[in-house]
């Protein structure tokens, strides 16, 4: 019995470590069990937290694409009345014309019936007026102008299209966070002719994170080329390997525009700039890169320097070397390194492009990082009328860096939160910086010493601003749609605009300019044109309106004027430079394709050189152009 209670103790011991194993793993995915689910519930939370601003945000979008249905009912609805009075009045004319043409035929056939009487009827003269009246005889049936009338073409497939307009789903894709696989902002494709190329839509939801594939399958996704030639192209949209594949062929050299959308809207960065090239010079699985060009001599491949940065990033003092007269802005720049230190990033992307392409790029400058010379999110631009350094504004880095022949002695520091753009003032020099999350305009000396801020209560989303020539500051409410205007001393003097679709109301307006005669120039996002108003606010003309053809936008950002009060406007739809007159008459568009533009946003003029200063947010850097129109 002894023996064999000890066998069966031996085998109830066995199994003992087994079982405590088995019970730690089964504990641990509980644990596991609990915590995921726990942060389900909290996530759960923050969705219902956000529920209420997210239907707000939903109706704003429905109201607003609505709202540019019915500008674009209006539009046409004007144009059709501008053809029925046009058609009116020249139906009128030409009655006119027809009366006058009766009349002569009676008083000519008066004047026959005269001759009858007083002469015999075989006489040469009344033979000849006889058939100068017959010859003038009016048309025995109607003529086509005698009837005016309306055609509703298109109207039935309009109607038909108007019932699948919009869409609201529940569902994670979130075009505006989707890109091309590894696009970043080099949108300078490397394309060969002849070949089939392929690009990788990366999805993702609101939140920034990627998109369950099997969820994909519900999301229509749309792509098509847009051909400076007569060709079509076909371009295929698949779902290969839990991955949306855009392929398309091209067959000959140009620039092109890539056009892809999920759930009918532009995913970021579309449409996207193609260049086909022969000869390969490129890849075909995945998104191309750009080729490799010739550098120009060392002494012009070296990157301009920032020399002082005002905001949250704390610095040492840099000071610039004076430039020399002549050879731009470009030279001048460059003559500034050798005294100045600059990251190597900022230092390796200034090498040159080549005249490969005719093109008005004079000189790029930055690169991606957080370093001086580097930018995150850069956002707007100034050129100080004072020393004529670059004012460029970081968003993400929180500064405002300078570039220029000019010595700065000190840098500053403040608490902006995220500053957008920059303005100065040219009685006191002051340099004043928009917070678009602090909600208030600070402002700092010429030197980068912070002093004070202002409009902390009036303002719910400030971007652009700028001061006008009596010292009043013009804020752009970006949230708020409208524009304030400011006495020198902060104080609100006069606010004009609304949400809308009207003359004097906007849709998330952006940045703002001054003529030499004080009017305003407003970009207006979403309405896709440019608004003028006089220096108090009252409504004088509109520039252009969605499109992307020449004089047209599709989401315009920066604004500048230049010495003749040109309006330079930047496209950030299009990612195009274009240029009105003082009227608003288009003149000419700045090429930008050999080093194209990824989502522009300020614009800034050189006087001294007459160039044009544009922020490259999607390149991270700040480029400047030719200004041939002044």
């Amino acid at each position: 019995p002894a023996a064999m209670s000890g066998d069966e103790g031996g085998d109830d011991e066995a199994p003992a470590p087994a079982a405590a194993a088995a019970t730690d793993e089964w504990r641990r995915v509980a644990a596991e069990s609990r915590q995921a689910w726990s942060e389900r519930r909290a996530e759960l939370a923050r969705i219902r937290e956000r529920e209420p601003a997210e239907r707000r945000e939903v109706l704003d979008q429905m109201e607003r694409s609505f709202q540019m249905v019915e500008r674009f009912l209006r539009n046409r609805k004007a144009r059709l009345a501008e053809s029925l009075n046009e058609l009116a009045a020249a139906r009128a004319e030409a009655m006119q014309a027809e009366e006058a043409r009766a009349e002569a035929a009676d008083a000519a056939a008066a004047a026959l019936l005269q001759l009858l009487e007083d002469q015999p009827a075989d006489s040469a003269e009344i033979e000849a007026a006889a058939a100068q009246l017959a010859a003038e005889r009016p048309s025995v049936h109607p003529s086509e102008s005698d009837s005016l009338s309306f055609f509703p073409a298109e109207l039935d497939q309009l109607l038909s299209r108007l019932h699948l307009v919009g869409l609201v789903v529940l569902g994670g894709v979130q075009a505006a966070n989707c890109r091309l696989q590894e696009a970043g902002g080099d949108l300078l494709r490397a394309c060969p002719v002849a070949t089939e190329c392929v690009a990788t839509v990366l999805a993702r939801d609101s939140q920034n994170r990627p998109v369950d594939p099997a969820a994909l399958a519900s999301v229509s996704c749309a792509a098509s080329i847009s051909s400076p030639f007569e060709n079509s192209y076909s371009v295929a949209v698949q779902q290969e390997d839990d991955q949306l594949r855009v392929k398309f062929q091209l067959d000959r050299p140009g620039v092109y525009d890539l056009n892809v959308k999920l759930l009918g809207e532009h995913i970021r960065g579309s449409p996207f700039a193609v260049h086909a090239r022969r000869g390969g010079g490129g890849v075909s699985d995945g998104v191309h890169r750009r080729p490799a060009r010739p550098t120009r001599p060392a002494s012009s491949s070296r990157m301009p320097a920032t020399s002082r940065s005002i905001g949250a990033v704390r610095g040492s003092t840099r000071s610039l070397t004076s430039a020399s007269s002549g050879g731009g802005v470009a030279a001048s720049l460059r003559r500034s390194v050798s005294r100045t230190g600059v990251s190597r990033r900022a230092a390796a992307s200034a090498a040159a492009f080549g005249n490969h392409e005719p093109d008005d790029l004079v000189l790029r400058v930055g690169a991606r990082g957080r370093g001086h010379g580097e930018f995150s999110n850069p956002q707007g631009a100034r050129v100080s009328g004072r020393s004529g350094r670059i004012l460029v504004v970081d968003a993400n880095n929180a500064n405002v860096q300078s570039f220029g022949p000019a010595a700065i002695s000190s840098a500053g520091s403040a608490s902006a939160v995220r500053p957008v753009d920059v303005a100065e003032s040219a009685e006191t020099g002051d340099i004043l910086v928009s917070d678009y999350d602090g909600r208030c305009v600070h402002v700092f000396s010429a030197e980068g010493r912070y002093k004070k801020r202002f409009g902390a209560n009036r303002l719910a989303g400030p971007k652009g601003l700028t001061v006008l020539s009596d010292g009043r500051v013009a804020v752009v409410d970006n949230r708020a749609c409208c524009v304030l205007l400011f006495t020198p001393l902060g104080k609100v003097e006069r606010r004009f605009g609304s949400r809308g679709v009207a003359e004097h109301q906007f849709a998330g307006p952006h940045y703002i300019a001054t003529t030499s005669r004080d009017e305003l120039v407003v970009t207006d996002f979403h309405n896709h044109c440019v608004k003028v108003f006089d220096s108090q606010g009252a409504f004088l003309f509109v520039i252009g309106c969605t499109g992307r053809e020449a004089g047209r936008f599709n989401a315009p950002t920066g604004v500048a004027v230049d010495i003749r009060d040109n309006i330079i406007v930047a496209d950030w739809g299009s990612s195009s430079l274009q240029i009105f007159n003082s009227e608003g008459r288009f003149l000419s568009s700045v090429s930008t394709h050999a080093d194209q533009l990824y989502g522009p946003q300020g614009v800034a003029y050189l006087p001294e050189f007459n160039q044009l200063v544009v922020v490259d947010t999607g390149n991270h850097c700040f480029k400047v152009y030719k200004n041939l129109s002044a």
